[in-house]
């Protein structure tokens, strides 16, 4: 049941991307979009579906997508170890690294 409703969905949603759409914008600056253009109207703009991919488009597009990720990796991981490079190796300890200068005990305590 799950797959036939999946299969429905998929052939109505591919056959209401191939129509054309109509932008109208009414008097006051309202724009609506419609698959119908407005007979009432003169300004109606039709906004051409865009062409589907091909399959060397669509492989090119993936192979961008792999590089692109694996050099946000690759600088991920660079970043990391230029920070921990940064850190001190004492870390642990919190009184290691005191910057805070030692001032005196106040009087009366």
């Amino acid at each position: 049941m799950y797959r036939l409703l999946v299969l429905f969905f998929s052939l109505t949603l591919s056959t209401a991307y191939a129509d054309a759409i109509y932008k109208h914008v009414d008097e006051e600056g309202n724009v609506t979009y419609s698959a119908t253009p407005p007979t009432d109207s003169e300004n109606v703009e039709s906004l051409e579906p865009v062409p589907e991919a091909s399959g060397d488009e669509l492989k090119a597009a993936h192979e961008r997508q792999q590089k692109l990720q694996a050099y946000l990796d690759e600088s991920k991981s660079k970043r990391a170890r230029r920070e921990a490079e940064k850190l001190p190796a004492n870390l642990g300890d919190p009184y290691s690294n005191n910057t805070l200068p030692n001032f005196p005990p106040m009087a009366g305590q």
